[in-house]
C-alpha cells in the first residue's frame, strides 16, 4: 500500500508521489457503482494512509508498527496508481484492477497487503509495508483504487464540472445574491459557448449540491467539494483566500513603516469598475457592491485555475497550484503619510 520515507506534507505531495525509493504494492478493488462517502474514505486511505480507524504499517525490516500515514500507497504507486520505478525498485501498475472480478480483488488484497505475498503467493519485496486496516477500510480502498487511473472526482463528470457559489457572510440581500449569480452565470456561459473548459462545461451550483470547488465568502470549508476558496483568510482545510493572513498583513505593515495604517487587505482600486457595474444594476450598498466585485474574481480565480488543468483534474494538484495563485493575488491597501499605497505581497513591493 506504501513505501518507504518520510511523510510529505500536503503542499508538497503531488512532488513526492514517485519520490519513494522502496516498492509498494496494493490491491485494487473493481468498483460496482460505489459511494461517494466510500470513494473519499477510500482515496484518503490511498493518497494519506487515514481511514475510519488506525492504520498500522510494519516493515519487515522492523518489528514495530507504525502509522501508515508514513506510507501512503500514492507516494509510489502515484496519485494515477501507474506505478514508477527508482532504481532497481518497481512500484507496479495497479489500474489492471478494472478488469478483476470483485471477488479476486478481495483475495488480493488480503494477501499482499495484509500478508504481503503476490498472486501467486510468492512473499513481496521487504520494502513492501504489511498493513493492518479495517475490513471497511479494505472495501472503500478497493472501491477507490478500482477507478485509477481515473479515480471518480465529486462534481467532475464527463461533460461538466461544477462550482458552489457561498455568499453567506457578505452582508447581500437577496436581490444583491441574483444580481452576483446572474453576472457569474454569464461568465460560465461565455466559456461553455466557446466549448468549456476542455470539453466540460461549467455549471454554478448552490452551496449545498456536490461540486468540484467552491466560492465561499467565510472561511468555513464546504463539506461537499474538494478544492474550496473563502474571500475572507481561510484555515489550513481552504485552498486558498483572496485576503492574506493577518501575519500577512502585519509584516506588509512593518515594511510600510512607522505610521502606516492598513485600510483594507485587498486592492480595491482593482475592483471598483466590476463594484460600479454592479451599483449600476441596482445594487443594494457600494459595500455590497464591492463584496460582489471581490466574490466574482475568486470565480474568475477558480476558473482561471481550472485552465491549467487539462482534461483530467486531480484534487491535491489542483489545490495547490490554486493555493500559490490566490498567493500570488494577495493585496494590501495601507495609508502612510497621508497617501494611499498599494502593496502586492508577492512582490514585496510598494506601488502608488
Amino acid at each position: 500500500m506504501a513505501c518507504r520515507g518520510p511523510r510529505k506534507s500536503r503542499a508538497s505531495s503531488m512532488r513526492a508521489l514517485l519520490s519513494r525509493p522502496f516498492l509498494c504494492l496494493m490491491l485494487v478493488g473493481a468498483s460496482t457503482g460505489p459511494s461517494e462517502q466510500s470513494l473519499s474514505q477510500g482515496a484518503s486511505i490511498y493518497a494519506d494512509g487515514v481511514g475510519q480507524r488506525p492504520i498500522k504499517a510494519r516493515l519487515m525490516a522492523s518489528r514495530s508498527a507504525v502509522s501508515a500515514q508514513s506510507f501512503p500507497c500514492a507516494a509510489c504507486h502515484g496519485e494515477d496508481g501507474t506505478g514508477g520505478r527508482e532504481g532497481d525498485v518497481v512500484a507496479p501498475d495497479l489500474t489492471a484492477a478494472r478488469s478483476m472480478t470483485r471477488s479476486a480483488l478481495v483475495t488480493w488484497l488480503q494477501h499482499s497487503v495484509v500478508q504481503g505475498r503476490g498472486r501467486n503467493g510468492e512473499m513481496l519485496s521487504s520494502a513492501m509495508p504489511r498493513y493492518t486496516l479495517s475490513p471497511p477500510d479494505l472495501d472503500a480502498l478497493a472501491d477507490y483504487v478500482g477507478t485509477l487511473p481515473y479515480p471518480a472526482v465529486p462534481g467532475v463528470g464527463a461533460d461538466e464540472v461544477a462550482i458552489s457559489l457561498d455568499p453567506a457572510g457578505a452582508g447581500l440581500t437577496i436581490g444583491d445574491i441574483a444580481l452576483l449569480r446572474a453576472a457569474i452565470e454569464a461568465r460560465s456561459a461565455a466559456i461553455n459557448a466557446m466549448g468549456g473548459l476542455f470539453g466540460r462545461r461549467v455549471r454554478i451550483v448552490g452551496a449545498r449540491e456536490a461540486a468540484f470547488a467552491a466560492l465561499s465568502w467565510t472561511a468555513q470549508p464546504p463539506s461537499n467539494v474538494s478544492a474550496p476558496l473563502s474571500v475572507l483568510t481561510g484555515d489550513e482545510s481552504m485552498c486558498g483566500s483572496l485576503f492574506p493572513d493577518e501575519s500577512r498583513q502585519k509584516d506588509a505593515l512593518e515594511k510600510a513603516g512607522k505610521g502606516a495604517r492598513l485600510i483594507f487587505p485587498a486592492n480595491l482600486d482593482q475592483h471598483l469598475p466590476v463594484a460600479q457595474a454592479f451599483i449600476v444594476r441596482d445594487a443594494s450598498s457600494q459595500k455590497a457592491a464591492t463584496s460582489m466585485a471581490l466574490m466574482l474574481s475568486g470565480m474568475d480565480m477558480l476558473i482561471a485555475n481550472l485552465r491549467t488543468e487539462g482534461r483530467r483534474i486531480q484534487p491535491k494538484r489542483y489545490c495547490n497550484s490554486l493555493a500559490t495563485l490566490a498567493r500570488e493575488q494577495q493585496h494590501v491597501t495601507i495609508e502612510l503619510g497621508g497617501e494611499i499605497v498599494v502593496q502586492k505581497l508577492s512582490e514585496g513591493l510598494l506601488e502608488n
